[in-house]
């Protein structure tokens, strides 16, 4: 029967068988699909180990599999570790007490200063301590208590007087890099404290920001005047003392941390002469 003979039905019928009239290697690739949809998990989830342009994903519904590639193996980057251990509070003073009884003795070791430990630090640091002093040029922190690069936190002004900028450096300390002790380091013959004496025995204040200073430290002096303390050198213990107060009543932050024994605050008093850090109050230190 010729193609012109058919009804129009008929050739609607012939049309249709046609379409679905294919190769046996399709259909089973279609089958394959059907099967691994099945499987697919709901959208917005992946396979383990996974990903939706993987290879193996289209080779599995049909695709050309590709060759297995072997991927090189790289080797890690060496990390810079931690360069020294967490101390406790106690051990911390125990260092510091020790590297400054070989400064006073003349022994000093000049720790962790070579090329070897400046290239350790370059990524990290970890101090064991944070030393707020005087700035006196006299009063060198890391080398009256004998240390190197990265083992103390150092923040100094004239008299260790605190502001919000000194604060926010101690909190950083604390919060950040979890120094387990605090000095206040005061010195004697400090001359922002005996400018203060001056300035309370005269009545006559300095100018622009040295004021500041002299306000900042009048009430260590009225302390130590109240108390029958009239030596400058008793005035620079009491005023260690007295920062280290108000530096745990300025600071929540601190506070906290010497409350729950992960931070130690504590007052010292150099001796410029015989070059002795003697400990003069503590909080959180036993």
């Amino acid at each position: 029967m010729g193609a012109a003979s058919l009804t129009a039905a008929e050739r609607k019928e012939a049309a249709f068988g046609l379409k679905w009239e294919v190769p046996a290697k399709q259909v089973m690739r279609l089958a394959c699909r059907l099967s691994l949809a099945s499987r697919i998990p709901p959208a917005g989830r992946r396979w383990p180990g996974r990903r939706s342009g993987d290879r193996s994903f289209h080779a599995a519904a049909g695709a050309v599999p590709a060759k297995p590639t072997v991927q090189p193996v790289q080797e890690a980057s060496p990390k810079v570790s931690r360069v020294t251990t967490r101390l406790s509070p106690s051990e911390a003073w125990q260092r510091l007490s020790e590297g400054n009884a070989r400064f006073v003795s003349g022994d000093a070791r000049h720790p962790n200063q070579g090329a070897s430990r400046r290239h350790q630090l370059v990524s990290n640091q970890n101090p064991f301590a944070v030393i707020f002093g005087c700035s006196d040029s006299r009063l060198a922190a890391e080398i009256i208590f004998d240390l190197g690069l990265g083992d103390a936190f150092v923040v100094r002004t004239a008299g260790h007087v605190l502001d919000d900028a000194v604060l926010g450096s101690l909190e950083y300390s604390v919060s950040v890099l979890h120094v387990p002790l605090i000095v206040v380091l005061g010195h004697d013959n400090c001359g922002a404290v005996t400018a203060t004496k001056e300035a309370l025995e005269t009545g006559e204040m300095p100018q622009r920001f040295i004021r500041d200073l002299v306000e900042r430290i009048t009430p260590s002096v009225l302390t130590s005047l109240r108390d029958g303390r009239t030596e400058i050198n008793d005035m620079v213990v009491d005023h260690a003392k007295l920062t280290a107060e108000r530096l745990l009543e300025s600071s929540p932050v601190i506070a906290a941390a010497v409350h729950d024994s992960s931070t130690a605050v504590v007052g010292v008093a150099y001796r410029l002469e015989e070059g002795r850090a003697q400990l003069v109050s503590d909080s959180g230190l036993s």
